[in-house]
């Protein structure tokens, strides 16, 4: 196998749906106080998530408004028109944040501080995991992630995200 058939199947996945695992979700309630909206989830991600609204693909999250009190969303990864998914994300969070359409909210997305589009998640307190996150994909726990991972902080009660989220990983402001 090519050193680029390796790569490929190092980092390609059967499926865009990885699920938050209820350990991360349990600090993101912690932090947040609740879920109200989640833009970018299922009905299945749901039931870990227990957030009051959702967007599954069929609503596109988005084209949506995400008018909420808090905002937890794990995007899906991959590419969208040979974008980075994460990237569309993250612009998608920060306008919605700038515009004022939630008050506290949490991104998890790939801890790819070399690419681009990473540039723009310091203007805001992360917390880079000590661990790869195990998701849950296709109802199997993934015990080989092959990329690390932060939670990107939108919103003013810093001081309960390093404390909810330093139990996990490194805060930096």
């Amino acid at each position: 196998m090519s050193k680029e058939q390796n790569l490929s199947v190092l980092l390609s996945s059967k499926s865009n749906e990885h699920y938050t695992p209820i350990e991360i979700v349990e600090l993101a309630r912690e932090m947040l106080g609740s879920i109200e909206l989640d833009p970018a989830s299922c009905l299945e991600a749901n039931k870990t998530i227990k957030a009051k609204f959702f967007f599954s693909k069929k609503e596109d999250g988005l084209l949506c408004s995400w008018s909420a009190k808090t905002i937890w969303c794990n995007p899906p990864y991959g590419r969208i028109k040979a974008k980075s998914s994460q990237a569309i994300w993250l612009d998608k969070m920060i306008e919605e944040y700038k515009n004022n359409k939630f008050e506290s909210g949490l991104l998890l997305i790939n801890a790819s501080t070399g690419n681009k589009w990473f540039k723009k998640v310091w203007d805001y307190p992360v917390c880079l995991l000590y661990r790869r996150i195990q998701f849950i994909s296709d109802g199997v726990i993934k015990k080989q992630p092959t990329h690390s991972n932060a939670i990107v902080y939108f919103g003013k009660d810093i001081e309960q995200f390093k404390k909810s989220f330093s139990k996990i990983g490194k805060i930096i402001l």
